[in-house]
């Protein structure tokens, strides 16, 4: 089970064609853009999308003006997108040795890596292929997974067991969710076939692929606000 939102347009819909001043009140904050290696605040007014540039003040300076804030029309992409491949060879030291390849990618959101899959794929195409799919589930996630403030100690549910996010392995592509007290994850048909299923006290925590669709990524904490969810002094 999991908990998507709809994939974000990878452009805004028109703007006026001439540049906005300073922002008017109350304009609807989307998020964070990066633009030129800078994150600006993308910003939503009057039905079109703005990216606001901070003013830069004179600092006391003689016959130097200060240059006040303004929104700029936006027409990039919300997210940034990046998608590495990497192909080895290495020795395998088994069978009497041999050589063997190796594929490798990673998915990268704003320049923040975000994930990589701990197995590989079998070759080149194969991992562009999967790249894709993880791509557009990256983008329609409802957790900006490149932003901590996002996902850490965020509420979840695993499998239906109330659960919370407690650490994220880009590298792996894995999140550690742990159950809520007095609580525990139901075993695995692995486990179970093999007779090393733990206690049920044993399964408090798991590792989960963090494109797994037996995550509900959100979820709501009686007297707690839906953007304080994510706040570490809660669970």
């Amino acid at each position: 089970m999991s908990s998507t939102e709809p994939p974000p347009s990878h452009t805004s819909s028109a703007p006026s064609s001439t540049p906005s001043s300073a922002p008017t009140p109350n304009p609807q904050l989307l998020s964070e853009v990066v633009v030129s290696g800078t994150a600006y605040a993308r910003i939503a007014r009057d039905g079109q999308e703005y990216v606001v540039i901070p003013g830069i003040p004179a600092n006391g300076q003689p016959g130097i003006q200060p240059i006040g804030a303004r929104a700029i029309p936006f027409r990039g992409y919300p997210t940034l997108v990046q998608v590495m491949l990497r192909q080895a060879n290495r020795v395998i030291d088994r069978d009497g040795g041999y050589v063997s390849g190796a594929t490798q990618w990673s998915v990268a959101l704003d320049g923040v890596l975000v994930y990589c899959p701990a197995i590989p794929s079998m070759d080149a195409f194969m991992a562009l292929t999967d790249a894709q799919v993880a791509v557009r589930k990256l983008l329609s996630h409802p957790i900006r997974w490149q932003d901590p403030e996002d996902w850490t100690d965020r509420a979840v549910y695993y499998q239906g067991v109330p659960a919370w996010i407690r650490s994220f392995t880009p590298a792996r592509g894995e999140v550690l969710l742990q159950a809520d007290e007095g609580f525990s994850f139901p075993p695995t048909p692995i486990t179970q076939e093999l007779g090393t299923d733990p206690t049920p006290e044993e399964r408090n925590a798991v590792l989960v692929d963090l494109l797994s669709d037996r995550v509900w990524w959100s979820r709501q904490i009686p007297g707690v606000p839906p953007d304080e969810i994510g706040d570490s002094s809660h669970g």
